[in-house]
């Protein structure tokens, strides 16, 4: 899982692809806030059946033209289902400067993954909901982004949010929910 904030100004914020060595991952959701200069979120996946040999590999991140800030973590978790994901949201604080942002996403199976990814125009710190646990936290030159996880037990609304040090400026949020891997039980005679 890849989760990326990029800002800029039209036509030099767009992630148009991401490599983890040189093989490609599917964007699952993306949200996009601004007026003149914008802040975009975006989820990346990659199923088991394309990963390379276990290993120390490269992610990287392509976009179209030249991005003011871009911050982007990954993450990899075992026991996830191998196909697309089962919900997705999207929301944003329409360029007011909220301080915080909170999402929610109807995951359909039990034992789901969420992931998110948070964005802001301004370089801020975060603060994930209790529950999430966070993988990446970067703080660039104009802009910050921040990703979590969490294993949803129960099927049904799940909320999750981040609040910030300080008003943010174009808040974006994005979530993309995964089943879990189906478990095989052996048969008993």
């Amino acid at each position: 899982m890849v989760s990326i904030a990029s800002e800029g100004t039209p036509g030099n914020y767009d992630v148009t692809a991401v490599t983890y060595n040189g093989i490609s991952l599917t964007k699952a959701v993306e949200n996009t806030v601004g007026s003149s200069f914008f802040m975009n979120t975006e989820i990346w996946y990659l199923l088991d059946a394309s990963l390379p040999s276990a290993g120390t590999y490269t992610v990287s991140v392509a976009v179209s033209g030249t991005p003011s800030d871009i911050n982007a973590g990954a993450v990899s978790v075992t026991g996830a289902a191998q196909r697309a994901p089962e919900a997705i949201a999207a929301s944003d604080d329409n360029e007011t400067g909220a301080g915080s942002i909170q999402t929610g996403i109807t995951t359909l199976t039990d034992g789901a993954w969420v992931f998110d990814c948070v964005g802001s125009g301004n370089s801020i710190t975060f603060t994930q909901d209790a529950d999430q646990a966070e993988f990446y936290e970067q703080m660039g030159t104009t802009s910050a982004g921040a990703g979590s996880y969490e294993k949803k037990s129960t099927a049904g609304l799940e909320t999750q949010g981040w609040t910030a040090d300080t008003a943010s400026n174009r808040l974006s949020h994005v979530l993309a929910a995964f089943a879990p891997a189906a478990i095989e039980l052996d048969s008993i005679s």
